[in-house]
C-alpha cells in the first residue's frame, strides 16, 4: 500500500479533491437533516409506553394535541384586567398572523387559553341558562294561570250563567211582572193595549239595565233580540183562550217558543258557536223554578268548566294536569261551600286557602311555587309579563348561580337563540368581567388548569398549529414571528414576562443552540488544533495540512449525513458537534503519527520515499489497529435501539473518512511537498544519540517503581470504580437542555403548576362491557371501576392530580347523579366526561400529573408504581380487558431500561471485537487484556471526576448517554496512545532490544507525540464546554478529562509500569496464533 501511495500520490490527491467537490453542496444541509428531540425513533420499538401511545392516539385522537408551543405568562396578578388585556391582544394577533387571514405565520394557529376556554363553557353554560329560563317561565307561567285563571275563569263561567240566565229566565219573568202591573193599572183594557204598554216598559227597563251594567253592542244586540222574539210570542197567546187567561200561563208558553224563534234569528246566529251552545246549554238546563237556585247554578258551572279544563290540559304532562285538576277540586269545594253565593272578598280568601290547602297534595317544590307566585305577583300583578320575567330570572339566578341581570339578558335573546348569538355575549362578559368576580360559576379546576391559584402569578397558553392541509404541525417554524408578536404586545408592560416554550419551541430553540455551538466551537477547534500542531512541529504548514484535510473529511462526512438522515434514518442533532470533534481530534491524532513518523526517518538520513514507504508501514499499522479500535467504538453504537444511541454509530463514517485521509492523502501530500511540509522548521539528520528528556526519565521511573504505581494505580480505581458502578444517570432531558428561553419557560411553567404539568401521564383503559348503561347514561359498575383505579392512582407518591370521567376536573364527583340531571352543571360535566370515552365506548382515558419534573429518577421510577396497579386491576378484576400507560415519563421509563440493555450489549460487543482486533494486530493475548484495562482505569477515573464536578458543583446530573460515548471513545479514541506505544515497543522488540529497553525507547520516540496528541485531542473535546446544553459541556468534560489522563498518566507511567512487571507475558501468543 505505501509503495502505491509513493507511486500514484497524484492521481490520489486529485481523486480525493473531486470527492470534495461532490460533497461541498449538500455538506452545509446536514444540519437540516437532523431532528432536535432525543426521543426521536422511540416510537417505533416494541415498549410498552409505545403500544400504549398508539393505543391512546388510536382511541383518543386529540388527547395529545394540548398545544406544540406553550406561552408562559408570569405578571403581578393572573387575573387583573391588564392580563387579560394582553392575552386578548395577544390572541388576535396570533390569528391574525395566520395565513388563512394573509399573515405572516406559516401555518395557520389556535390560540387555547383561560380566557377561550371559560368563554366556550360560559357560552354551554348560557344554553343551559336560557333553557333553564323558560322551562321554568313556562312552568311559572302555567301556574300562574292555574292559581288566578282557574278560579278566575270558572267565576266567569259562573257570572256568564247569571247573565244568561237573567237574560233567559228574568227578563220573561219581569215581563211578565210589567204585564201583571199594566194589566192593575188599567183594568178592562183591550188585551192587545195591555201588550203593547208591556212591550214598551219592559224595552224602556231593558235598556236601562244594559245601560247602568254597560253592556257592550252584542249584549245589547242579543238582549234586544231576545226581548222581540219573546215579546212576539207572548202576543200570539192573547189570541189562545187556553193561556190567555192568565200571564202565568202565558209565560209559560211564550218561553219556549221564544228562545226557539231567537235561536233562528240573524242576531243569535251572529254570534260565535261557542256562545251560541252555551246559551242553549244554560236554557236547557235550568227553568223559570230553579234558576236563581245556587247549587244547580254551581253544578252546571261545574260541569260546563270541568270540561274546558279537561280539554285545557290534554296537552299538558300527566303530573302538571293532575296538580291542576286537584287544585280546581279544592278550589271548587271551597266555593260550593258558600251557599248564599260569593262575593268578591269571599272569592279571594277561596283562592288563597285554595293554594294552601293544595300544598299538602303536591310536592314541596311545587308547593313553594305556588305559594311565591300567589305572594309575589298578588290580584294587581299575576297578569303582568314583566312582574313574572322578574321572578324567573330570581329563581334561575338562584338556582344556576347566574348573576340576575346576565339571566335577563340570556332570556332577551329569546327562547332557543342560536349558539352564535350566545358565544358572542360569553365573549363580551368574558371580555369585561374578572375571572375571580364572575356572573357565572365557574369550576375551580378549570381555571387552575391555566392559572396557578392561589399565587395567581403564572398563566399558560396554547398554541397548537396546523398546515395547509389541514394537518398538525410543530410551530417551530414561526417560534420567531411569535416572539416577536409578543414583543410588540408587551412593549411598555415590564411587569409581564412571556416565555414561549414547549415542543415547537423547545426544538427550535435547540436548532438555534446548536447552531450557535456549531459558530463558537467549530473555529475555536480549528484555531486550537493549529496552534497545538503548530507548536509541536513549529511549523506553519503542517500545523495547517491536517486541519485542512480533516476538514475535507468533516464535508464529506456532512454530506453523508445529509443523505442518510433525508433518506434512511432519524439523525441526532448531537452527531454534528461530536462527528466534527471526534473527526478533528482521531484524525488529526493519525495525520500526527505520520509526520512524526516521517520526521523521524528523515532525520535517520532515509529519503523521502523511504520515509514515506516507513510512515505508512508501521505508524500506518498503529493508525489503522487505532482506527478500527475507533470504528468498532463507534460502530457498536448502531446496534443500540434508540435513534439518539444509532446515530452516535455514524461516527464510525466519520473515522473512517479521517483514517483513509492519514493513510492517502497526507502521504500524497508529503510526497509533493516534502521537506517543505515543515516549513519554516529544518529537519536536521541525527547525530548521535538523542539526548535523555523528559519522557526517557518518566519510562525509568516508572520501570524503577513498577509495582508501587500499580498499587497506587489500584488503590485509586477501586473507590473510582465504586462511584462509576454505582452512578444513576439521568434521562432528563429538559435538565440538558441549553438555558434558553423555552427552558426558562418550562422551569416558570414547573414553579407555577408543578414539574409534572409539562408532560402528563396517560392511561388508557379497555373496558370489557360499554362505560354507557342501555339508555345512554353512565354504566355505575365501569364507572365504580375507573373511580377504583383513580384512587389507587391518587394514593401513590409523586401523584398530584388524576382526571377521568369520574373526576374530570381531578376532584371526585357524584358521577351517579349525571345520568338524566337536567341541571346545567350536569350537563357540562357530562360533556366533559365524554371526552375521556372513545368512540367504542369501551376506552376511557385517565390522565396522571405527577408532581416532580416528569424526566426527573422520582417520575420515570413512578411508572413502575402506575403499573404495578394497573396491572393488578387487571389481574383481579375481569371488567378490565386491559390498561395501558402511555407519555412521556412512561416512554422514557422504558427507554431507561431498554438503553440499560443497550449498554451492556454495547459495552460487551466493543471490549470483544477491539480485543479481537488488538489480539490479531499485535499478536498478544496479555497485551490487548492489559489495554483495556488501562482504559477501563481511565474511564473510571473520569466518570468519578465528573460526579464530583457536575453532581456536587454544579448540581447537574450526569445524562445517560455520557457514560455510554465515554466508553466506546475512549476504547476507540483513547486507544491511539496505547497502540502506538504498543506497537513501537513489539517493533523495537522484534529488533532485539530487551523488555525494559524496548520500553523506555518506545516511551522516548512516541512519549512526545502522544503527550501532543493527548493535548490536541483533549482540547477539541474540550471545546464542547462552550456548548450552552449541560450534555456537551458533559461529554466535553469527560472527553477531554479522559483524553488527558490517558495520554499523559496512563501511557506515560501505568502502561510502561505494568509492561515491565509483565515482561515476556506482553507478548505471549499460542504458537499456533503467531504472527510470522
Amino acid at each position: 500500500m505505501a509503495k502505491t501511495i509513493v507511486r500514484h500520490h497524484k492521481k490520489i490527491i486529485l481523486l480525493w479533491v473531486m470527492l470534495l467537490i461532490i460533497a461541498i453542496p449538500f455538506a452545509p444541509l446536514a444540519r437540516d437533516a437532523v431532528v432536535y428531540d432525543d426521543r426521536a425513533g422511540a416510537e417505533d420499538l416494541e415498549l410498552g409506553s409505545v403500544k400504549a401511545q398508539k393505543w391512546i392516539d388510536d382511541n383518543f385522537a386529540s388527547s395529545s394535541g394540548s398545544g406544540s408551543i406553550i406561552l408562559v405568562m408570569v405578571s403581578p396578578d393572573a387575573f387583573s384586567a391588564e392580563t387579560r388585556q394582553i392575552v386578548y391582544e395577544l390572541t388576535a394577533k396570533i390569528i391574525r398572523g395566520s395565513p388563512v387571514f394573509g399573515g405572516e405565520l406559516k401555518d395557520n394557529a389556535t390560540v387555547q387559553s383561560v380566557y377561550s376556554m371559560v368563554s366556550q363553557y360560559a357560552a354551554g353554560y348560557l344554553i343551559g341558562t336560557n333553557d333553564a329560563y323558560y322551562e321554568v317561565f313556562d312552568e311559572m307561567n302555567s301556574t300562574r294561570y292555574l292559581i288566578f285563571g282557574i278560579p278566575m275563569n270558572f267565576r266567569e263561567i259562573y257570572n256568564q250563567t247569571v247573565d244568561v240566565q237573567a237574560l233567559l229566565f228574568g227578563l220573561p219573568s219581569m215581563y211578565k211582572d210589567i204585564w201583571d202591573q199594566v194589566n192593575f193599572t188599567i183594568p178592562g183594557s183591550a188585551m192587545e193595549d195591555i201588550d203593547n204598554v208591556t212591550y214598551f216598559q219592559a224595552r224602556m227597563s231593558a235598556e236601562a239595565y244594559l245601560t247602568s251594567k254597560g253592556a257592550d253592542e252584542v249584549e245589547r244586540a242579543l238582549t234586544m233580540s231576545y226581548l222581540e222574539h219573546f215579546s212576539s210570542s207572548w202576543n200570539s197567546t192573547a189570541h189562545i183562550p187556553a193561556v190567555n187567561s192568565s200571564s202565568t200561563s202565558r209565560l209559560e208558553a211564550s218561553l219556549m217558543s221564544g228562545f226557539v224563534s231567537f235561536t233562528n234569528g240573524t242576531t243569535f246566529l251572529s254570534i260565535p258557536e261557542d256562545d251560541r251552545l252555551f246559551i242553549s246549554a244554560v236554557f236547557t238546563s235550568f227553568s223559570l223554578d230553579d234558576h236563581e237556585d245556587i247549587q244547580t247554578r254551581n253544578s252546571f258551572c261545574d260541569e260546563i268548566f270541568s270540561g274546558y279544563l279537561t280539554k285545557m290540559l290534554e296537552d299538558m304532562p300527566g303530573q302538571r294536569a293532575s296538580l291542576a285538576m286537584t287544585y280546581y277540586s279544592i278550589f271548587y269545594q271551597a266555593w260550593t261551600s258558600d251557599l248564599d253565593g260569593v262575593n268578591e272578598t269571599e272569592y279571594r280568601n277561596i283562592i288563597s286557602s285554595s293554594v294552601s290547602s293544595v300544598s299538602a297534595h303536591i310536592s314541596i317544590e311545587d308547593a313553594m311555587v305556588f305559594q311565591t307566585l300567589f305572594e309575589q305577583l298578588g290580584w294587581t300583578g299575576w297578569e303582568s309579563d314583566e312582574r313574572l320575567c322578574q321572578i324567573v330570572s330570581e329563581v334561575v339566578s338562584e338556582v344556576t348561580g347566574v348573576e340576575r341581570w346576565l339571566v335577563k339578558e340570556v332570556a332577551d335573546a329569546g327562547r332557543r337563540p342560536s349558539m352564535f348569538k350566545l358565544s358572542l355575549l360569553a365573549d363580551k362578559i368574558v371580555q369585561n368581567r374578572s375571572l375571580a368576580n364572575f356572573p357565572i360559576p365557574l369550576v375551580p379546576a378549570m381555571v387552575q388548569g391555566f392559572i396557578n391559584v392561589p399565587k395567581n402569578d403564572t398563566m399558560l397558553i396554547l398554541l397548537s398549529f396546523r398546515g395547509p392541509g389541514g394537518e398538525l404541525t410543530s410551530g417551530s417554524d414561526d417560534v420567531k414571528e411569535i416572539r416577536s408578536m409578543i414583543d410588540e404586545v408587551l412593549e411598555g408592560r415590564p411587569e409581564v414576562k412571556i416565555y414561549v416554550t414547549g415542543t415547537g419551541a423547545i426544538g427550535q430553540d435547540i436548532e438555534e443552540s446548536v447552531k450557535k455551538d456549531i459558530e463558537r466551537i467549530d473555529p475555536f477547534t480549528i484555531a486550537l488544533v493549529l496552534i497545538l500542531i503548530g507548536l509541536y512541529f513549529r511549523s506553519f504548514v503542517a500545523s495547517a495540512v491536517p486541519p485542512v484535510i480533516i476538514g475535507l473529511g468533516v464535508g464529506v462526512a456532512y454530506a453523508t449525513v445529509y443523505f442518510l438522515g433525508t433518506y434512511f434514518l432519524d439523525i441526532n442533532y448531537y452527531l454534528l458537534t461530536l462527528l466534527l470533534t471526534s473527526m478533528l481530534g482521531a484524525g488529526c491524532d493519525y495525520c500526527i503519527f505520520i509526520l512524526s513518523r516521517y520526521r523521524e526517518e528523515r532525520r535517520k538520513g532515509s529519503t523521502k520515499e523511504q520515509a514515506v514507504v516507513t510512515s505508512v508501514t508501521w505508524a500506518g499499522e498503529a493508525i489503522t489497529i487505532s482506527g478500527l479500535t475507533v470504528i468498532i467504538g463507534f460502530g457498536a453504537l448502531s446496534l443500540g435501539s434508540l435513534d439518539v444511541m444509532r446515530s452516535m454509530g455514524l461516527l464510525a463514517v466519520g473515522i473512517v473518512c479521517a483514517l483513509l485521509l492519514a493513510l492517502t492523502l497526507l502521504p500524497s501530500i508529503l510526497m509533493l511537498l516534502g521537506d517543505r511540509m515543515f516549513w519554516p522548521s529544518i529537519i536536521i539528520s541525527q547525530r548521535g544519540p538523542k539526548m535523555k528528556g523528559y519522557f526517557t526519565r518518566s519510562a525509568k521511573f516508572a520501570i524503577k517503581h513498577a509495582k508501587a504505581i500499580l498499587a497506587v494505580s489500584i488503590l485509586v480505581s477501586v473507590p473510582a470504580s465504586y462511584l462509576s458502578i454505582s452512578l444513576e444517570t439521568s434521562y432528563d432531558f429538559i435538565g440538558t437542555m441549553p438555558d434558553t428561553e423555552s427552558k426558562t419557560g418550562l422551569a416558570q411553567m414547573s414553579d407555577g403548576f408543578g414539574g409534572g404539568k409539562i408532560t402528563p401521564t396517560e392511561v388508557g383503559v379497555e373496558l370489557s362491557t360499554s362505560i354507557f348503561n342501555s339508555t345512554g347514561g353512565w354504566d355505575l359498575d365501569n364507572m365504580d371501576r375507573i373511580e377504583a383505579l383513580c384512587a389507587a392512582l391518587s394514593e401513590l407518591d409523586n401523584v398530584n392530580i388524576v382526571t377521568s370521567p369520574t373526576r374530570p376536573y381531578g376532584a371526585p364527583i357524584d358521577y351517579s347523579s349525571i345520568s338524566g340531571n337536567s341541571s346545567i352543571e350536569a350537563m357540562l360535566y357530562d360533556q366533559i366526561m365524554r371526552t375521556m370515552v372513545g368512540a367504542n365506548a369501551t376506552a376511557v382515558l385517565v390522565t396522571v400529573i405527577l408532581e416532580e419534573e416528569p424526566f426527573s429518577p422520582v417520575s420515570i421510577e413512578s411508572i413502575k408504581d402506575i403499573r404495578e396497579v394497573v396491572d393488578g386491576l387487571v389481574r383481579s378484576d375481569t371488567g378490565f380487558d386491559a390498561i395501558y400507560v402511555g407519555g412521556g415519563t412512561a416512554m422514557m421509563y422504558d427507554v431507561a431500561h431498554t438503553t440499560q440493555e443497550d449498554f451492556r450489549t454495547i459495552v460487551l460487543v466493543v471490549i470483544v471485537l477491539i480485543y479481537v482486533v488488538l489480539l490479531v494486530m499485535l499478536g498478544s493475548v496479555i497485551n490487548p487484556i492489559r489495554s483495556i484495562l488501562t482504559i477501563l482505569v481511565s474511564i473510571s477515573w473520569t466518570l468519578a471526576g465528573a460526579m464530583i464536578i457536575f453532581e456536587q458543583i454544579f448540581g447537574q446530573t450526569i445524562n445517560w448517554l455520557v457514560p455510554l460515548i465515554l466508553l466506546v471513545v475512549c476504547l476507540g479514541l483513547g486507544m491511539d496512545y496505547d497502540i502506538l506505544l504498543s506497537t513501537r515497543v513489539r517493533e523495537e522488540t522484534y529488533r532485539g532490544l530487551p523488555n525494559n529497553d524496548a520500553i523506555i525507547h518506545s516511551v522516548e520516540q512516541t512519549g512526545g507525540i502522544i503527550t501532543a496528541c493527548g493535548i490536541i485531542m483533549a482540547g477539541a473535546f474540550g471545546t464542547m464546554m462552550l456548548s450552552q446544553g449541560w450534555l456537551l459541556r458533559e461529554f466535553g468534560f469527560v472527553l477531554m478529562f479522559a483524553i488527558l489522563l490517558d495520554a499523559t498518566v496512563v501511557r506515560i507511567y501505568m502502561v510502561p509500569a505494568i509492561m515491565s512487571l509483565l515482561g515476556r507475558w506482553n507478548w505471549w501468543m499460542p504458537k499456533r496464533l503467531k504472527r510470522t
